[in-house]
């Protein structure tokens, strides 16, 4: 309802860092739930950053608990603090049964880090849109939950081939960036494949962009990604003059390590603004 909101009223968009690309370019992600409405943010706020509204003093901050871009806002009044949290908590605890929407586990990531700015903030209510009135969780909530995600984490490592969990529940710890994108025929279109190497040892990745008939493609080169960072390769594609307008599809072939993965990504590119 943003965007009927600020024709409605011409109010301003401020969004925590950590939303504004997928909310100014909702094309470009493939994950549940996003309107394809492209809303501008006007004022992009950091984490942490402090600002005022009526005598109350708000607060954003980065929480990737039920979705990974996902934000929550502190309000303090009068010597009381509320911190809204989205989706990403309920009196009954967390809610991540979307794996599609990228609930990681580790320290410092998803509900971690969502656990931790609970510990850090200690507001005294929550919100969630959905739950009438603001709750509270018990005071053993943050030691239990912590030592029910290491016991995910810890049998999720048994159950999966990868070195780390996240692997097998990220489906897009490689993505195509951006996943649909309107092209020209005969204009370069570029696609970058993001990775996360959630490893504790460095990622050697291969990939091999598989193109409609006819269709030009600059391959990307192989990089290795250092452990617990993020890289990308990109690709350039060139439909050709003449091209009907439609939507194609571009598929990608993926080696992690020497490892194959056959075709483990997809992009959507439509020719002719369909």
């Amino acid at each position: 309802g943003i965007a009927a909101l600020t024709a409605r009223t011409g109010c301003a968009v401020w969004a925590h860092r950590g939303l504004v690309d997928i909310l100014e370019h909702p094309d470009a992600y493939c994950m549940p739930g996003i309107d394809p409405t492209v809303i501008p943010v006007d004022r992009v706020l950091d984490e942490d950053e402090h600002f005022t509204w009526e005598g109350f003093t708000l607060s954003a901050y980065d929480f990737p608990g039920q979705a990974i871009h996902h934000s929550a806002l502190l309000v303090e009044r009068g010597g009381t603090t509320l911190l809204i949290t989205g989706d990403s908590f309920t009196p009954g605890g967390l809610d991540d049964y979307c794996s599609h929407n990228r609930n990681l586990l580790g320290a410092g990531r998803g509900y971690e880090r969502c656990l931790d700015l609970l510990e850090q903030l200690q507001p005294d209510l929550l919100v969630n849109m959905h739950v009438v009135p603001p709750f509270v969780l018990p005071p053993t909530f943050l030691t239990e939950a912590r030592a029910a995600l290491r016991e995910r984490e810890r049998l999720l490592q048994r159950l999966l081939p990868w070195e780390h969990p996240n692997f097998g529940l990220d489906p897009q710890w490689i993505r195509a960036y951006p996943y649909r994108q309107i092209v020209a025929a005969g204009s370069r279109g570029d696609v970058a494949l993001q990775c996360n190497n959630y490893a504790e040892s460095a990622l050697h990745v291969d990939a091999t962009v598989t193109a409609p008939p006819g269709w030009t493609v600059q391959q990307p080169p192989s990089i290795q990604i250092a452990p617990g960072t993020d890289g990308a390769l990109v690709a350039g594609f060139v439909a050709p003059p003449g091209t009907p307008a439609g939507r194609y599809i571009l598929t990608v072939d993926v080696a992690i390590d020497g490892r194959p993965l056959g075709a483990w990504v997809e992009a959507l590119v439509d020719i002719g603004g369909g």
